[in-house]
Formats: C-alpha cells, structure tokens, sequence
C-alpha cells in the first residue's frame, strides 16, 4: 500500500473512527453479555461458518464476504458497512487476501484477532505497527489448538539435540503452501521453510509431522486435528483477551 493511500484511508478512517465513537459511547455491553458483537470476517469458509454457529449461542454475529453471500446472520460485502453496525471485535479467518480488512478494523480501532495465514514478514510488521499507532489489540496466530502450542513448548527444549525434518499435510483446497502451522514451527526449529515436506490429498485432514534423529534413535511427533472445535478453547480465550485489555501478539508471543 503506498503512502498517499494509506494517508486517504487514515483520514477517511478517522472521520467515521468519531462517528462511532459517538455511538460507542452508548454501548455497555461487557464481553459476557449476549449483544457483544462478533465481526467475523470470512462467515462463509469452512472455518468462520464453523465460528458462527460456535458463537452465535453467546454473542451477536455479524459476517463480512466480499462476494456478498447470504448467510443465516446479518453479512456485509463491504467493511465500511459492517463498521456502522458497531462490533465490539473482529474475527478473521479470511486468508491473507483480508489484510486490508484487518488493516481498516485496526484504523477504526476496533480489535482484531485473526487465524489467517499467508502474510509475509512484512505485513505482519506493517499490521503490529499500525496496532500500536492505534493503541488497538492484534492478535495474529497461525494456529490456535492448544496440542501445537504444547509441542512447540516441548521442542524449544530438546531441539538443539537433534537433526529435524518437518512435514505437513493438509486437504488440497489449502491455498497456502508450506501451511501458515508449518512455517511457525520451521522457525522454531530453524528449519529452511524449502525443505519442508508438504502434501496436499483430496480427503485429509491437517497434519504436521516433526522427526527429530540422532544416532541409533528418533522420536516421531504428530498433530492431527480431526475436528475444528480443537480450536475453540483458544480462540474464545484471545476475543475475551482483546476485548478486556490493550494486547498485540504475534504467535503467541506478546508485542505490547
């Protein structure tokens, strides 16, 4: 995004920043009340339709699809629009193609927690710097299942010990490839992201392989999620993190 853009989408972003504002003012809901409202940008993928329904028992969802699809809640193709309905949060697993949508939620200073990956090095800068700019929450994580989380605690440890080989598997309608969970754990382990090992099938569920080798032994790690409400407990906790205090984190590890 060039400079001049970003200075008309700033300026547009800070006159309707006050106009919610305005309104803002008058919204008291907490994040345990049922009209805290949940942006979810993506409702029409596998994951953020998977969201919806998780969600809609305990907060008020509202969608953003640029293709304008109905969904059994109220959607928006635009997020200038979604913006005038004042949530409280955005929820994005739209892929990398919504960093603009992240990047207007942040100017508007509305909270942004996402599951999306794609975005280089870059982005991700561009995007925690124009969080802190905003003192708005960000929080950015390739994969919110608690059993990749303990793995990764469990490999900074030993990793020095061994050599390693990684792989991952994943259905072939993934877009990413190596996957966003793959490039987290070859930086961990300072593995090339080139040599990862990567397999796309028409059936499969997500799957990330580690060996770690040495002389006359190897232990073999994999995490297989086989179903998406692996990832509910993590992501319920980062929209109640966000929304209660000012935090920008970035695969688990806290920016501000």
């Amino acid at each position: 995004m060039s400079t001049w853009q970003m200075a008309v989408l700033i300026m547009g972003a800070t006159i309707l920043t006050l106009v919610l504002f305005l309104f803002k003012k008058q919204k008291t809901e907490s994040f345990d009340d049922q009209k805290f409202t949940v942006l979810i940008c993506g409702i029409n993928g596998k994951m953020g339709a998977f969201l919806a329904e998780s969600l809609t028992a305990r907060f008020h969802i509202i969608g953003l699809d640029p293709q304008g699809r109905s969904t059994k809640w109220p959607c928006f193709s635009d997020i200038t629009q979604a913006l005038e309905e004042i949530p409280d949060i955005m929820l994005d697993f739209a892929g990398a193609k919504g960093i603009d949508n992240i990047r207007k939620a942040l100017l508007f200073q509305l909270p942004v927690v996402s599951g999306s990956t794609g975005f280089t090095e870059k982005e991700i800068e561009e995007l925690v710097l124009l969080a802190k700019k905003q003192r708005t929450s960000l929080i950015l994580n390739a994969n919110f299942s608690r059993g990749i989380s303990d793995i990764m605690e469990f490999l900074s440890k030993v990793k020095s010990n061994y050599s390693i080989k990684l792989k991952e598997a994943h259905h072939k309608s993934k877009k990413d490839a190596p996957s966003g969970t793959a490039k987290l754990l070859s930086l961990l382990l300072e593995v090339n992201s080139q040599d990862i090992e990567v397999t796309r099938y028409d059936d499969f569920s997500p799957r990330h392989t580690v060996e770690l080798s040495k002389q006359g032994e190897r232990i073999i790690i994999t995490h297989e999620v086989f179903d998406r409400s692996a990832y509910l407990d993590r992501i319920f906790q980062a929209l109640e993190r966000a929304s209660n205090q000012f935090v920008i984190q970035v695969n688990g590890i806290d920016e501000a």
